[in-house]
């Protein structure tokens, strides 16, 4: 194979690829959408566990952490050795072990974020 043939297919292949990454985009967008029609519909019902014919589908929440002041994240972080916490996120694991302990680290509320848990039903 010539170097311009090899050139033009590594060309081909990466459009490809970019076209399918634009597809992968639009298909999160619309499960996105659709995790967020489910939530608020089962509130309006009134449950939190429904099925289809091949998927059951769950809410499931998770306690995580939402910063309100970096500042005072920073300087108990300091104070406390607690760099552990920090991973371009406050870590959510020893986070809520603190907060399961009565700890509190300034400048963090709780957030409980909800989510779908998608399962495939047994044929």
């Amino acid at each position: 194979m010539k170097l311009d043939d090899k050139i033009d297919e590594l060309f081909e292949l990466r459009e490809k690829k970019r076209k399918l990454e634009d597809e992968i985009k639009e298909i999160k967008a619309e499960i996105d959408e659709g995790f967020r029609w489910l939530i608020s519909k089962y509130g309006e019902v009134g449950t939190v566990t429904a099925r289809g014919r091949l998927a059951s589908a769950t809410i499931t929440e998770t306690v995580v952490p939402t910063v309100e002041d970096w500042g005072e994240v920073v300087d108990w972080v300091m104070a406390n050795d607690g760099v552990y916490l920090l991973h371009r996120r406050i870590s959510a694991g020893p986070w809520k072990e603190l907060l399961d302990s009565g700890e509190t680290v300034p400048g963090i509320i709780p957030f409980t974020k909800k989510s779908i848990s998608l399962t495939k039903l047994r044929d």
